[in-house]
Formats: structure tokens, C-alpha cells, sequence
């Protein structure tokens, strides 16, 4: 597998040319010299067209290699914080589901191979996903059956809510709101946040810049 830490220094070291080049700080030599072969590229329209296609193809492998490494890791670090009861109580309100303010929160009833087999007895599964996250608990009260309350993301029934938040509700902007203040406070004192946030920050960031960049030139063009 790729070296992480050589593809986080090609993915800054890229972006970063990216920003120089289109805001006007750097510019290319004439030829472009391709390794040890003696060949040379002097069609210098497509030096940032290769530039940009490298930075590009950093992220991804980026992407790919720290969501395979890094992900899990911060997933265990927002998990201690993200499951406290008072958060579960907002993120799922107990009352909207008919439920009493004295409750509590249990681990999933069933064998599930997402459920640790030593997890205690108040353990909340969390997942995050692409532009969604995860929750499976069960609400140890008193529901309008008298049973149990489950939530998780499977099918929903009479006592069993959906814990899967998109984007179309309330609660999943709470948990994304709580996880960003959270990763904040650890962004300098934790070093695997910085090492997995900041490429992908500053990639944004030069995509940003990218785009507003190639905006104002077709403007200048058209006008």
C-alpha cells in the first residue's frame, strides 16, 4: 500500500502550486523536463492542465488511503463524545416518541458484528458515513406498546425509529455541528486530526480558488 505520509506531502505540495500558479505568484519555464528520459514538454498551454490533474489524483489516492487509516481512529475519538446521553436526547427526543424524560439508553438487544461483544450496557453504535451518520441504541422506557424503544437503521416498525440522519433533517446538523466543535478543540493538541483535516481543508480551499479563478477569466473573456 502506499506510503500515507508521501501522499499528504504531494497532495499539499501540489494544492499549494495550484494557488500559486492561479493567483498570480508563480509561472512555469518554458519546457517542463520529464525525469531522467531527456524528453521535454514545451507546449506550456499544458503545464497547469498536468498540474492540476496531479493535485487532483493526490487527493483522491489522499482520500483513499486515510479513510482506510485515519478515519476509524477519529470515529473512536468523536465516539467517547458524541454518545453522552444529553446528545442522544436531542439528536433523538425522547417525548417525540411518546417516551418519558426518566429513560435510559441501552446497547443494541441482538448479536450484531457492529456491537463489541465486551460493550457496555449502555453502548451507542455511531457511524459516519458520506453525507450521513449512523446510530443504533435501544430507549429503555415505556413506549405507547409498553416495550422497548429501538433505534437503529433498519426497517422501522411500531417500536423501532429510524437512526439513520441525512442531511433533510434537523439532527443530523446537530451531530455535524458537535463533531466540527469537537474536532476543532483537537485539531492542534490530537496530531492524527491535523495530519487528516488539513490536505483536505487546503484542497477545498484551492478548489475554491480554482473555480472563482477560472470564473473571473471568462468574465474577462466574454466581456
Amino acid at each position: 500500500m502506499e506510503d500515507i505520509k508521501a501522499t499528504r506531502t504531494k497532495l499539499i505540495v501540489s494544492a499549494l502550486c495550484v494557488l500559486a500558479l492561479f493567483g498570480g505568484w508563480a509561472t512555469f519555464a518554458d519546457a517542463l523536463p520529464i525525469g531522467n528520459f531527456g524528453l521535454k514538454i514545451t507546449a506550456s498551454y499544458i503545464f497547469p492542465y498536468i498540474l492540476v490533474a496531479f493535485w487532483l489524483y493526490s487527493w483522491q489516492r489522499f482520500y483513499v488511503l486515510s479513510r482506510h487509516t485515519n478515519k476509524p481512529i477519529i470515529d473512536a475519538l468523536i465516539l467517547e463524545k458524541i454518545t453522552t446521553p444529553d446528545l442522544i436526547f436531542k439528536l433523538f427526543p425522547p417525548r417525540s416518541y411518546g417516551l418519558a424524560n426518566a429513560i435510559a439508553i441501552g446497547k443494541w438487544g441482538w448479536p450484531d458484528s457492529r456491537i463489541p461483544s465486551n460493550a457496555k450496557q449502555n453502548f451507542v453504535f455511531y457511524g459516519r458515513k458520506t453525507l450521513s451518520r449512523c446510530f443504533m441504541f435501544n430507549y429503555l422506557g415505556n413506549d405507547f406498546n409498553g416495550d422497548a424503544l429501538y433505534v437503529h437503521f433498519g426497517e422501522p416498525a411500531s417500536n423501532i425509529k429510524n437512526g439513520h440522519l441525512t442531511p433533510n433533517c434537523a439532527s443530523y446538523w446537530k451531530c455535524l455541528w458537535y463533531e466540527i466543535r469537537f474536532l476543532t478543540t483537537k485539531f492542534f493538541d490530537t496530531p492524527i486530526v491535523g495530519f487528516h483535516y488539513f490536505p483536505h481543508l487546503l484542497s477545498w480551499f484551492t478548489l475554491l480558488c480554482l473555480c472563482i479563478s477560472q470564473f473571473i477569466s471568462l468574465i474577462h473573456r466574454i466581456f
